[in-house]
Protein backbone atom coordinates (compact mmCIF):
# COMPACT_ATOMS: atom_id res chain seq x y z
CA UNK A 1 0.00 0.00 0.00
CA UNK A 2 1.28 3.44 -0.85
CA UNK A 3 1.81 6.03 1.87
CA UNK A 4 -0.93 8.38 0.72
CA UNK A 5 -4.30 7.78 -0.87
CA UNK A 6 -5.62 10.01 -3.62
CA UNK A 7 -7.28 13.15 -2.31
CA UNK A 8 -11.04 12.62 -1.91
CA UNK A 9 -13.41 14.31 -4.31
CA UNK A 10 -16.50 15.74 -2.69
CA UNK A 11 -18.76 16.46 -5.67
CA UNK A 12 -20.87 13.89 -7.43
CA UNK A 13 -20.83 14.95 -11.08
CA UNK A 14 -23.47 13.33 -13.24
CA UNK A 15 -23.28 13.82 -16.97
CA UNK A 16 -26.97 14.70 -17.23
CA UNK A 17 -29.02 16.23 -14.43
CA UNK A 18 -32.67 17.15 -14.18
CA UNK A 19 -33.56 20.80 -14.70
CA UNK A 20 -34.98 20.68 -11.17
CA UNK A 21 -32.47 18.69 -9.08
CA UNK A 22 -34.78 18.69 -6.04
CA UNK A 23 -37.31 16.60 -7.96
CA UNK A 24 -34.78 14.02 -9.15
CA UNK A 25 -34.51 11.93 -5.95
CA UNK A 26 -38.29 11.97 -5.46
CA UNK A 27 -39.02 10.86 -9.02
CA UNK A 28 -36.41 8.12 -8.85
CA UNK A 29 -37.77 7.00 -5.47
CA UNK A 30 -41.29 6.57 -6.88
CA UNK A 31 -39.96 4.74 -9.93
CA UNK A 32 -37.90 2.41 -7.74
CA UNK A 33 -40.95 1.77 -5.53
CA UNK A 34 -42.91 0.61 -8.59
CA UNK A 35 -40.06 -1.72 -9.58
CA UNK A 36 -39.34 -3.15 -6.13
CA UNK A 37 -42.80 -4.73 -5.74
CA UNK A 38 -42.56 -7.11 -8.71
CA UNK A 39 -38.90 -7.86 -7.98
CA UNK A 40 -39.63 -8.81 -4.38
CA UNK A 41 -42.40 -11.11 -5.61
CA UNK A 42 -39.99 -12.79 -8.01
CA UNK A 43 -37.43 -13.21 -5.23
CA UNK A 44 -40.03 -14.63 -2.84
CA UNK A 45 -41.35 -17.20 -5.31
CA UNK A 46 -37.81 -18.16 -6.37
CA UNK A 47 -36.84 -18.75 -2.74
CA UNK A 48 -39.89 -20.98 -2.21
CA UNK A 49 -39.00 -23.02 -5.28
CA UNK A 50 -35.35 -23.34 -4.23
CA UNK A 51 -36.46 -24.56 -0.79
CA UNK A 52 -38.36 -27.31 -2.69
CA UNK A 53 -41.53 -26.74 -0.68
CA UNK A 54 -43.58 -27.47 -3.80
CA UNK A 55 -41.54 -30.56 -4.60
CA UNK A 56 -37.98 -31.59 -5.57
CA UNK A 57 -36.11 -29.89 -8.41
CA UNK A 58 -33.76 -31.51 -10.87
CA UNK A 59 -30.32 -29.99 -11.53
CA UNK A 60 -31.43 -27.97 -14.56
CA UNK A 61 -34.43 -26.53 -12.71
CA UNK A 62 -32.25 -25.71 -9.71
CA UNK A 63 -29.72 -23.89 -11.93
CA UNK A 64 -32.41 -21.97 -13.84
CA UNK A 65 -34.25 -20.80 -10.71
CA UNK A 66 -30.96 -19.86 -9.05
CA UNK A 67 -30.12 -17.73 -12.10
CA UNK A 68 -33.55 -16.04 -11.87
CA UNK A 69 -33.02 -15.36 -8.15
CA UNK A 70 -29.53 -13.94 -8.65
CA UNK A 71 -30.62 -11.73 -11.56
CA UNK A 72 -33.53 -10.32 -9.56
CA UNK A 73 -31.22 -9.70 -6.58
CA UNK A 74 -28.72 -7.91 -8.79
CA UNK A 75 -31.41 -5.72 -10.36
CA UNK A 76 -32.88 -4.83 -6.96
CA UNK A 77 -29.39 -3.98 -5.71
CA UNK A 78 -28.79 -1.77 -8.77
CA UNK A 79 -32.06 0.10 -8.18
CA UNK A 80 -31.27 0.68 -4.52
CA UNK A 81 -27.77 1.88 -5.40
CA UNK A 82 -29.09 4.35 -7.97
CA UNK A 83 -31.60 5.72 -5.46
CA UNK A 84 -28.91 6.23 -2.82
CA UNK A 85 -26.60 7.95 -5.31
CA UNK A 86 -29.45 10.31 -6.14
CA UNK A 87 -30.07 10.99 -2.45
CA UNK A 88 -26.39 11.72 -1.89
CA UNK A 89 -26.42 14.18 -4.77
CA UNK A 90 -29.35 15.97 -3.14
CA UNK A 91 -27.82 15.66 0.36
CA UNK A 92 -30.83 13.65 1.52
CA UNK A 93 -29.12 10.48 2.71
CA UNK A 94 -29.23 10.26 6.51
CA UNK A 95 -26.49 8.87 8.75
CA UNK A 96 -26.73 7.55 12.32
CA UNK A 97 -23.23 7.47 13.80
CA UNK A 98 -22.33 5.11 16.63
CA UNK A 99 -19.60 2.66 17.69
CA UNK A 100 -19.66 -0.29 15.28
CA UNK A 101 -17.94 -3.68 15.31
CA UNK A 102 -16.52 -4.38 11.84
CA UNK A 103 -16.54 -8.15 12.33
CA UNK A 104 -20.23 -8.08 13.23
CA UNK A 105 -20.99 -6.01 10.13
CA UNK A 106 -19.12 -8.44 7.87
CA UNK A 107 -20.88 -11.43 9.43
CA UNK A 108 -24.24 -9.70 8.94
CA UNK A 109 -23.85 -9.17 5.19
CA UNK A 110 -22.26 -12.48 4.26
CA UNK A 111 -25.38 -14.74 4.22
CA UNK A 112 -27.07 -12.58 1.56
CA UNK A 113 -23.86 -12.18 -0.47
CA UNK A 114 -23.15 -15.91 -0.43
CA UNK A 115 -26.32 -16.41 -2.48
CA UNK A 116 -25.04 -14.22 -5.32
CA UNK A 117 -21.34 -15.17 -5.18
CA UNK A 118 -20.27 -16.99 -8.35
CA UNK A 119 -19.17 -20.54 -7.62
CA UNK A 120 -15.60 -20.32 -9.05
CA UNK A 121 -14.68 -17.41 -6.78
CA UNK A 122 -13.09 -18.13 -3.41
CA UNK A 123 -13.54 -15.55 -0.64
CA UNK A 124 -11.16 -15.50 2.34
CA UNK A 125 -11.83 -13.40 5.43
CA UNK A 126 -8.78 -12.44 7.49
CA UNK A 127 -10.20 -9.95 9.98
CA UNK A 128 -8.52 -9.84 13.41
CA UNK A 129 -11.11 -10.69 16.10
CA UNK A 130 -9.91 -7.90 18.40
CA UNK A 131 -10.28 -4.92 16.05
CA UNK A 132 -11.29 -1.71 17.85
CA UNK A 133 -14.74 -0.28 17.19
CA UNK A 134 -15.39 2.05 14.27
CA UNK A 135 -17.29 5.33 14.42
CA UNK A 136 -19.72 4.85 11.57
CA UNK A 137 -23.29 4.30 10.49
CA UNK A 138 -23.87 0.54 10.81
CA UNK A 139 -26.34 0.35 7.93
CA UNK A 140 -24.14 2.41 5.62
CA UNK A 141 -21.09 0.34 6.58
CA UNK A 142 -22.92 -2.84 5.64
CA UNK A 143 -24.03 -1.19 2.41
CA UNK A 144 -20.40 -0.35 1.58
CA UNK A 145 -19.33 -3.93 2.26
CA UNK A 146 -22.06 -5.27 -0.01
CA UNK A 147 -21.08 -2.87 -2.77
CA UNK A 148 -17.39 -3.71 -2.48
CA UNK A 149 -17.92 -7.46 -2.54
CA UNK A 150 -20.47 -7.37 -5.35
CA UNK A 151 -18.14 -5.42 -7.62
CA UNK A 152 -15.26 -7.70 -6.56
CA UNK A 153 -17.31 -10.72 -7.65
CA UNK A 154 -17.78 -9.05 -11.03
CA UNK A 155 -14.10 -8.12 -11.46
CA UNK A 156 -12.52 -11.26 -10.02
CA UNK A 157 -13.62 -13.69 -12.75
CA UNK A 158 -12.26 -16.95 -11.29
CA UNK A 159 -9.61 -15.62 -8.92
CA UNK A 160 -9.60 -15.47 -5.13
CA UNK A 161 -10.71 -12.50 -3.04
CA UNK A 162 -9.21 -11.67 0.36
CA UNK A 163 -10.97 -9.29 2.75
CA UNK A 164 -8.74 -8.04 5.57
CA UNK A 165 -8.43 -5.12 7.96
CA UNK A 166 -5.86 -3.53 10.24
CA UNK A 167 -5.68 -0.71 12.76
CA UNK A 168 -3.57 2.22 11.60
CA UNK A 169 -3.40 5.21 13.92
CA UNK A 170 -6.84 6.77 14.40
CA UNK A 171 -8.47 4.61 11.74
CA UNK A 172 -9.05 1.12 10.43
CA UNK A 173 -7.94 0.27 6.91
CA UNK A 174 -10.16 -2.27 5.21
CA UNK A 175 -8.60 -3.92 2.15
CA UNK A 176 -10.15 -6.11 -0.50
CA UNK A 177 -7.56 -7.96 -2.56
CA UNK A 178 -8.60 -9.43 -5.89
CA UNK A 179 -6.17 -11.96 -7.33
CA UNK A 180 -6.49 -11.13 -11.01
CA UNK A 181 -8.47 -8.55 -12.97
CA UNK A 182 -8.63 -7.45 -16.60
CA UNK A 183 -8.36 -3.70 -16.15
CA UNK A 184 -6.05 -1.10 -17.63
CA UNK A 185 -4.23 1.40 -15.41
CA UNK A 186 -6.69 4.09 -16.49
CA UNK A 187 -9.63 1.88 -15.53
CA UNK A 188 -8.11 1.16 -12.12
CA UNK A 189 -7.60 4.89 -11.56
CA UNK A 190 -11.24 5.57 -12.44
CA UNK A 191 -12.89 2.74 -10.53
CA UNK A 192 -14.46 5.09 -7.98
CA UNK A 193 -15.60 7.64 -10.56
CA UNK A 194 -19.21 7.64 -11.72
CA UNK A 195 -18.67 7.24 -15.44
CA UNK A 196 -21.79 6.90 -17.60
CA UNK A 197 -21.58 6.92 -21.40
CA UNK A 198 -24.14 6.48 -24.16
CA UNK A 199 -22.90 4.73 -27.32
CA UNK A 200 -24.19 5.63 -30.83
CA UNK A 201 -26.92 2.97 -30.58
CA UNK A 202 -28.27 4.56 -27.40
CA UNK A 203 -26.96 1.86 -25.09
CA UNK A 204 -25.88 3.10 -21.66
CA UNK A 205 -22.43 1.99 -20.51
CA UNK A 206 -21.29 2.27 -16.90
CA UNK A 207 -17.61 2.23 -15.89
CA UNK A 208 -15.90 -0.89 -14.47
CA UNK A 209 -16.64 0.28 -10.92
CA UNK A 210 -20.35 0.21 -11.71
CA UNK A 211 -22.56 2.28 -9.45
CA UNK A 212 -21.31 0.35 -6.43
CA UNK A 213 -17.80 1.76 -6.06
CA UNK A 214 -18.74 5.43 -6.56
CA UNK A 215 -21.44 4.99 -3.90
CA UNK A 216 -18.97 3.21 -1.59
CA UNK A 217 -16.52 6.10 -1.95
CA UNK A 218 -19.11 8.75 -1.16
CA UNK A 219 -20.42 6.76 1.79
CA UNK A 220 -16.85 6.47 3.11
CA UNK A 221 -16.22 10.20 2.68
CA UNK A 222 -19.47 11.09 4.46
CA UNK A 223 -18.20 8.99 7.38
CA UNK A 224 -14.82 10.79 7.49
CA UNK A 225 -13.12 8.00 5.57
CA UNK A 226 -11.54 7.47 2.17
CA UNK A 227 -11.66 4.94 -0.65
CA UNK A 228 -9.22 4.17 -3.45
CA UNK A 229 -7.77 1.32 -5.50
CA UNK A 230 -4.24 0.28 -6.40
CA UNK A 231 -2.91 -2.31 -8.86
CA UNK A 232 -1.23 -5.32 -7.29
CA UNK A 233 1.36 -7.71 -8.66
CA UNK A 234 0.39 -10.21 -11.37
CA UNK A 235 -2.52 -8.07 -12.62
CA UNK A 236 -4.20 -8.07 -9.22
CA UNK A 237 -6.09 -5.25 -7.56
CA UNK A 238 -6.47 -3.98 -3.99
CA UNK A 239 -9.38 -1.78 -2.94
CA UNK A 240 -8.92 0.22 0.27
CA UNK A 241 -11.47 1.83 2.57
CA UNK A 242 -10.54 3.77 5.71
CA UNK A 243 -12.92 4.66 8.53
CA UNK A 244 -12.24 6.42 11.85
CA UNK A 245 -12.09 4.67 15.20
CA UNK A 246 -14.69 5.31 17.86
CA UNK A 247 -13.40 7.34 20.82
Amino acid sequence: MTDAAPAPRHSLALQKQSADPDRQPLELYHLSHDLRGPLNSILGFAELLLEEIEGPLNEIQQADITAIYQSAQNLLHLINTAVDLSKLEANRLNFDFKAVDLNEAVNAVWPALSKVKPEPIELNLTLPPDLPLLWADRDRLEQMLKNLLRIAFKLAKKSAIVLSAEESGPQIILSLEIGRVELSQAEVAGLFELGVKVDPSGRIEIGPGGLELPLARYLAERQQGRAWAEPDQDNGLIIYITLPLAD
